[in-house]
């Protein structure tokens, strides 16, 4: 897993840069897999206020994602993007932004590639 000074550039701009899956296809396809099982759980259920429902439907699909989350390579990445000893993921999301309801029932509208996390 390896990045350009300029895509680190990009993401101080930008908040973000695109590379290549670092996960692989196998372990992508589990996720899609496991996702579209609890998917119908995760739309009926009836959340509390204040809940980040995409971070629900993420530990909802648990394991595959958690082992992505805290791959050690992944972890140096970040650190290095980020220039720190030590990073935290404060929050991760999973799913079709479109389909998270506010909580007076309209639909919230997000993008997927959005710079609004924290220190």
């Amino acid at each position: 897993m390896d990045i350009t000074e300029q895509q680190i550039g990009h993401f101080h701009r930008n908040g973000f840069f695109l590379m290549e899956n670092p996960f692989g296809e196998e372990k992508m396809r589990t996720v899609e897999q496991v996702q579209r099982e609890v998917g119908p759980e995760w739309e009926r259920r009836d959340w509390s206020a204040g809940l980040n429902r995409g971070a629900c439907q993420f530990f909802m699909v648990g394991e595959p994602l958690l082992e992505m989350v805290e791959q050690p390579e992944g972890v140096a990445l970040a650190k290095r993007i980020l220039g720190v000893e030590e990073v935290h993921v404060g929050a991760c999301g999973l799913g079709d932004a479109s389909k998270i309801v506010s909580a007076d029932g309209r639909l919230q509208q997000q993008v997927h590639w959005h710079a609004d996390g924290g220190p």
